[in-house]
């Protein structure tokens, strides 16, 4: 092999290199703007509404039903999703809502109260909430009005 082809083959060899490179960077990264109103959590498994500005303070049943009603074309979706495909986090996920505020890639989330989809299982007339600005996770009455946040299962 000459120098030029030794050279060339160098530069290819590195150019794949810096390509392999910066797809593994990506690929790393938590969370991910997948440029259609959603962002993907890939430590959560999870996919969230990239911005909040849509949403207001509902309260736990009217906040179920808008997140059942939620789809492509809504909210700036457009993702393909349909009517049932988002829900309200679980007690279990609330705490996930505190990672993403702290991303700063998700628009319009406060520090605030965000409801779950958890009812509480001693008193139906309470579901579970966690406030974003201390990380407190306690009940609510279902009648008062608080935020939400749709989100779904990445696949």
């Amino acid at each position: 092999m000459n120098k030029i082809n030794g050279w060339r083959v160098g530069l290819l060899v590195l150019g794949f290199c810096l390509l392999a490179g910066s797809w593994v960077l990506q690929a790393g990264e938590r969370f991910i703007n997948n440029n259609n109103g959603t962002i993907t959590d890939h430590k959560s498994k999870l996919i969230g509404l990239a911005d909040g500005n849509c949403l207001q303070k509902l309260t736990w049943d009217e906040a179920m039903a808008e997140v059942a009603r939620l789809a492509s074309g809504k909210c700036g979706l457009i993702d393909g999703s349909v009517a049932g495909n988002w829900r309200l986090p679980s007690k279990r996920e609330l705490n996930i809502l505190v990672d993403w505020r702290k991303s700063g890639k998700f628009v319009a989330m406060n520090n605030d109260f965000y409801w779950s989809n958890s009812a509480n299982e001693e008193d139906s007339t309470l579901a579970w909430l966690i406030f974003l600005a201390t990380v407190y996770v306690g009940n609510d009455v279902k009648s008062d009005k608080n935020m939400y946040w749709p989100v779904r299962d990445a696949h």
